[in-house]
């Protein structure tokens, strides 16, 4: 389920990216590679103030560091541990938030491939959206193909999770 409403448009050095305080080893993963993005397209960390991009885990109250989420829905949807919800708080902030750490990681990476599209050294369009995802299968992924450690950061990207390697 996707809306984009509008995108804002601003310079990748206003932009921050972080996560919750208490945030486990996933969502660290998850932001740091949002993170590096900023830094291998446009060559700046995201530690601005004029927009924030904040990832996490919510709290049994359905908070994010503070932030009323919604994540309610998920809780009723196929394989809810992989299940997300991307929402603009604001003009100024867009929340990723899950019911567990996976769900986390794979709601940076749909934004990874939006923010992938239009970042820049120059400007970096973010789309102001509300998106709720969950996959209608627990595992997806590749079969028989060899080396699969060097397709891992590819597999992830695409929020596939399983590989098996061919036997010889």
């Amino acid at each position: 389920e996707v809306s984009i409403a509008t995108w804002v448009s601003c310079a990748p050095a206003a932009v921050s990216v972080r996560t919750r305080p208490e945030a486990g080893d996933v969502e660290l993963q998850a932001t740091a590679e949002l993170r590096q993005l900023f830094v291998d397209k446009a060559g700046v960390e995201p530690n601005g103030v004029d927009f924030e991009i904040l990832l996490g885990v919510v709290d049994p109250d359905g908070l994010l560091d503070g932030t009323a989420v919604d994540a309610r829905p998920l809780r009723n949807v196929p394989n809810r541990d992989q299940a997300y919800v991307i929402k603009p708080d604001g003009n100024a902030r867009l929340v990723l938030a899950a019911l567990d750490c996976r769900g986390v990681y794979y709601a940076a990476q749909t934004l990874f491939q939006l923010l992938d599209l239009t970042l820049s050294s120059d400007s970096v369009s973010i789309p102001l959206a509300t998106i709720r995802d969950w996959p209608d299968i627990e595992e997806r992924g590749l079969w028989n193909f060899p080396d699969v450690a060097e397709w891992i950061p590819w597999m992830a990207s695409l929020k596939l999770n399983y590989g098996k390697m061919a036997d010889t």
